[in-house]
């Protein structure tokens, strides 16, 4: 093919085989989000509007006072939430 470029000692390269190890993913567990989790989802955003110029480390301080202020009867909507999420998981897995 290019008859000016011959083979010889000092232009070959010698290659190692490569071996591929092929990573499997990892199952994850699937877990149901917590009754903290959905307070913080449905009061997020007005506590942002309150606290406009809140860091998001700051932001997430005033959601977690916010939820330690409350009452077990103020908490028992987001604690039901958080029973069927964990009960739909579980049908779900089954299936």
């Amino acid at each position: 093919m290019f008859p000016d470029r011959a083979l010889s000692k000092s232009n070959v390269i010698a290659v190692k085989p490569v071996t591929v190890k092929v990573i499997k993913p990892k199952k994850k567990v699937k877990r149901s989000a917590n009754a903290y989790a959905f307070f913080t989802k449905k009061n997020r955003a007005s506590i942002k509007e309150e606290n406009p110029d809140a860091t998001f480390g700051e932001l997430a301080g005033l959601v977690g006072s916010a939820w330690k202020a409350l009452s077990e009867e103020e908490r028992k909507p987001f604690i039901e939430l958080a029973e069927e999420a964990k009960a739909q998981l579980k049908t779900d897995d089954e299936e």
